[in-house]
């Protein structure tokens, strides 16, 4: 499957449905005729049943593949981008913060150096990343509930510690980000620890692939005035650039 129909499965299976003008909108160098056709080959494919307009993921194809599992295949070159850019301001860190979320495992798994650093998360998986590194930090995993669909813990032995701990600079990801909304999610409570972190922290970056912009979910977590640092993997609106400019945020 090429990386096109690979971009649109994951996508499907992440959003139970899509409609050609959506997917046209992430391949603008596309026609929708080609992305028509790309649908028909993977529901001839057994992986989707074509709409009108668009197309809904095959409950027979889903089957019981882990949410997780389906985020990690979504946007996987954006997320690497974005790793790359951020790597190098972690380096000569102490004291960091890696939140739970795709893209930064993406970025965890470009750490080179990581011996020195005591690193928090809350991301089941990350703290796996980062443990089978060569070299691995001094690690602190918070407790609480895990969520079997996102790998993330949260809860209030988690914001518990957060409140003892002293915070250098922490790498935050999203679900999804407006003007109108912010930077959200979807769980009131790994919403909430993202909350406390952000309070915490001397310095915050944020995460961010294109495929978050102009998506809002149910749960704010925080303002553009809210973060330091914005890294993503293209180049954010004339209108976006400006209010983060307006809020001090430099873009990366």
């Amino acid at each position: 499957m090429d990386e096109r129909r690979e971009f649109i499965r994951a996508y499907i299976l992440l959003h139970g449905s899509a409609s050609i003008a959506e997917l046209n909108g992430y391949f603008p160098e596309k026609s929708a005729m080609t992305i028509r056709r790309d649908l028909t080959a993977m529901e001839e494919a057994g992986i989707l049943i074509r709409t009108h307009g668009g197309a809904r993921i095959n409950p027979a194809y889903a089957g019981n593949e882990p949410f997780f599992d389906l985020k990690e295949a979504e946007d996987t070159a954006e997320k690497r981008i974005v790793a790359k850019k951020a790597a190098p301001l972690a380096a000569g860190l102490r004291s960091v913060y890696l939140d739970a979320g795709t893209t930064v495992t993406a970025f965890a798994r470009e750490l080179a150096k990581v011996d020195e650093m005591t690193v928090i998360t809350n991301g089941v998986n990350i703290a796996h990343e980062l443990l089978m590194k060569p070299r691995p930090p001094q690690l602190t995993l918070l407790g609480g509930s895990v969520n079997g669909r996102t790998l993330a813990v949260s809860g209030t032995p988690a914001l518990r510690q957060i409140a003892e701990m002293n915070i250098d600079t922490a790498f935050m990801s999203t679900t999804g980000f407006s003007l109108q909304t912010g930077f959200t999610g979807n769980d009131p409570a790994e919403c909430e620890l993202k909350r406390a972190v952000i309070r915490k922290a001397n310095r915050v970056i944020m995460l961010m692939t294109r495929m978050k912009k102009q998506r809002s979910m149910l749960y704010t977590f925080a303002e553009a005035g809210d973060i330091d640092v914005l890294v993503t993997d293209d180049a954010p609106e004339e209108n976006v650039r400006e209010a983060f400019a307006a809020a001090g945020v430099t873009i990366l």
